[in-house]
This record gives C-alpha cells, structure tokens and sequence, in this order.
C-alpha cells in the first residue's frame, strides 16, 4: 500500500473550475489518507483583469493559511498556480 499518496493538482472555489473550499478539500484528503495537497487555481492571463485573478490567488492564499490552522497542517498542504497561456501574457503573467 501507498504512504505517500499526494495530489498536486486541486482546484478550489476560488478557481473557475472548482467548487469545494480548501478546507473542504483538505479535509476529504485527510479522510482517504493522502500525505498532502498542492492546490493549483487557474490563472488564465487573458482573463486577467476581467475575473480579478489575483485577488482570486490572494484569496488561495489566506484560505490555505486558515485551513493549516485549523486541522494542524494534516495533510501537507501547498500552494501553486496553474498557467494558463503565459507566453502570450507576459505582462499579466509576471504581475
């Protein structure tokens, strides 16, 4: 069996494909056993102004901080992004 089962591609509600809170998806990971998350919402440089998506990242960001706190950082969880066509946004790619 498996001990160190990670996922290192999550979505959470602050991506446009995701649904569940990070604590949620914590929790579920903590509950099927797996080591750790990496939760990697979308930041699409087209979409960069319109759907505010660093303020979305930010947002990421504080609900990871929160959700470490509340359940003592089981599972391991980090923080990426997922790119979305960086090279052909360099500016909002960089910001």
């Amino acid at each position: 069996m498996y001990k160190n089962l990670y996922d290192s591609h999550v979505h959470s509600e602050n991506s446009p494909d995701g649904r569940d809170s990070v604590l949620r998806l914590m929790r579920t990971a903590r509950q099927n056993g797996l080591r750790g998350l990496c939760i990697t919402d979308h930041f699409d440089g087209i979409a960069f102004a319109e759907r505010s998506y660093l303020r979305s990242m930010r947002q990421t960001q504080r609900d990871i901080a929160d959700a470490k706190a509340a359940l003592g950082g089981e599972p391991l969880l980090t923080f990426g992004i997922e790119l979305g066509a960086p090279h052909l946004y360099p500016a909002e790619t960089a910001a």
